[in-house]
């Protein structure tokens, strides 16, 4: 748990479908997914970044 943005976004995300699964909130289930899906997409790392989360930093180009 390094990175705990993104764990954190997963967990509420996972609150938010359960609580949508087993109360009365009735918002479509497909929506709540891709909202979810959405939101933890703002804490991932990018892909061409190297580091532990704490110290990160793009590779120099050696062309």
């Amino acid at each position: 748990m390094i990175n705990w943005k993104t764990t954190l976004a997963g967990a509420l995300s996972a609150a938010v479908i359960i609580l949508n699964k087993y109360t009365n909130l009735d918002l479509p289930e497909a929506e709540v997914i891709a909202v979810c899906i959405f939101v933890i997409t703002l804490f991932v790392k990018d892909y061409d970044t190297t580091g532990n989360g704490r110290y990160a930093e793009k590779p120099k180009n050696n062309s």
